[in-house]
């Protein structure tokens, strides 16, 4: 768990971030539930309503997760002082909340969950700067969705430079890749910018080359100007298409 960012709302229980107004840091030891496939099935029983009713069961996937974790701070004093902040942060009166992880090097993950056990802390009894905590998560749903759609900006400089494009989520994703020249034609009179761009997979076996494709608009076929233009640029004419 040492590299797997882990928080339930605004509280990040592990990885980068998860430090407290009081310099505590928190960290989950150990973890069960996460991961990719839905677990476990559980059986919803629905009860008869009224006279001549019957009593019908089903199946449903959801998810529950368990986090067992350490809080360690400075001093004693400032552990005592940062817990009303973590059971504030995992109270079960706020509800429903996104519960986010992200697998070291992985894409990110995140699952709307409700904390089943008011974030339960007990002081270790070895380390009296140090609490550790026992959280229990009902998911109300089996999978793991994507994060929010993000925008990533590069300026390219010459030629084999690369960027990387990382995924920021646990479903198969489309990435639009948006060129725009900032600057004149090459000495030779060329576009300098190449067409296609390569696509790699997380362990960096090449999967295939796609086409950047430009679509028509304002009348000039397989162009489009809005995605051309940057700080006042953009193509004036035919000449610029060769």
């Amino acid at each position: 768990m040492a590299g797997d960012y882990i928080a339930f709302g605004d509280l990040v229980l592990n990885g980068t971030g998860a430090v407290g107004s009081t310099g505590a840091s928190y960290t989950v030891e150990r973890a069960t539930g996460l991961g990719s496939l839905p677990q476990p099935r559980i059986t919803i029983s629905q009860l008869a309503g009224s006279p001549g009713s019957v009593l019908s069961e089903a199946d449903d996937d959801v998810r529950l997760v368990n986090l067992e974790g350490e809080i360690h701070a400075p001093t004693h004093d400032l552990l005592i002082e940062e817990l009303p902040r973590f059971k504030y942060n995992l109270s079960t009166q706020r509800g429903e909340q996104w519960l986010y992880w992200t697998p070291d090097s992985q894409a990110a993950r995140r699952i709307k969950a409700v904390l089943q056990n008011d974030g339960a802390v007990l002081l270790d009894k070895d380390d009296d700067c140090t609490a550790v905590f026992n959280l229990s998560f009902l998911c109300h749903s089996p999978y793991w969705e994507s994060t929010t759609q993000t925008t990533t900006t590069t300026a390219i400089t010459g030629t084999g430079q690369t960027f990387d494009l990382v995924n920021l989520g646990d479903v198969y994703t489309e990435p639009v890749i948006r060129i725009t020249p900032t600057s004149a034609k090459g000495a030779g009179g060329g576009f300098p910018y190449k067409r296609w761009v390569a696509l790699y997979n997380r362990l960096s076996d090449a999967m295939t080359e796609y086409p950047i494709q430009i679509t028509s608009q304002d009348g000039v076929s397989g162009l489009n100007h809005a995605t051309l233009v940057s700080s006042g640029k953009s193509l004036t004419g035919g000449g610029d298409l060769q």
